[in-house]
């Protein structure tokens, strides 16, 4: 990439964060208005005050676009791929069942372990 090539993908780069910011806000105030109006609607219209609850209480779960490597990635695919793997990365897989027999001395009974060496104050 040239000089010229990298200046423009920076302030594009800039152009779209400040985009997101603007956006981020605008939906916030609107939220903060839509909130503001089903409470003062409470006791003229309380219709309006337990619709607007319903709408509030239903779960959406949805998953944003990622950041890796200062690249947003908002491709669903990609996106459960790269959960899989920070998944994979901190789980560990158990521990088979001879691994854990062999941990109380091959007799499949329960072995009991208790702390002696901590003292509580």
């Amino acid at each position: 990439m040239t000089t010229r090539d990298v200046n423009l993908k920076i302030r594009l780069t800039d152009n779209i964060q400040l985009l997101e910011s603007k956006l981020s806000t605008s939906h916030e105030r609107e939220k903060n208005y839509a909130e503001l109006r089903a409470v003062e609607a409470i006791k003229s219209n309380p219709k309006f005050f337990y619709k607007y609850v319903r709408e509030k209480v239903k779960i959406r779960s949805t998953i944003g676009p990622l950041k890796v490597n200062e690249e947003l990635v908002g491709d669903t695919g990609r996106v459960c791929e790269i959960l899989r793997a920070q998944y994979d990365s901190v789980v560990s897989e158990p521990l088979p069942d001879d691994v854990l027999r062999g941990l109380d001395g091959g007799t499949g009974a329960y072995v009991h372990h208790e702390l002696m060496d901590v003292i509580f104050n």
